[in-house]
């Protein structure tokens, strides 16, 4: 009886440790739902389209002026290859 009530207490408290990891892990799962329901809920502003807008597309608004940075990479690329528009660029990385 003695052997059967300390394999039970050994169980017990295996079960116990496994209980709280298992905590900790529920947790953090619901700090990154939170985190996941926060960002569905941007996502559907207008402020996520225009910016989604504005950075895919490199839409603007009616009466915006658009500034263009040239970066140090931009400025080493020859300007033949500046100047062609996407399916162009896209053309001569298959066909060469």
């Amino acid at each position: 009886m003695a052997v059967t009530n300390f394999r039970i207490y050994q169980r017990k408290a295996e079960l116990n440790r496994e209980l709280e990891r298992l905590k900790g892990e529920l947790q953090v799962l619901e700090e990154r739902n939170a985190e996941l329901k926060e960002d569905v809920s941007y996502t559907a502003t207008a402020d996520f389209v225009e910016e989604t807008a504005r950075e895919q597309f490199h839409l603007k608004k009616p009466g915006e002026e658009v500034l263009v940075v040239q970066t140090e990479e931009s400025k080493n690329i020859p300007e033949k290859q500046q100047d062609q528009n996407w399916w162009e660029k896209l053309k001569s990385i298959f066909i060469k």
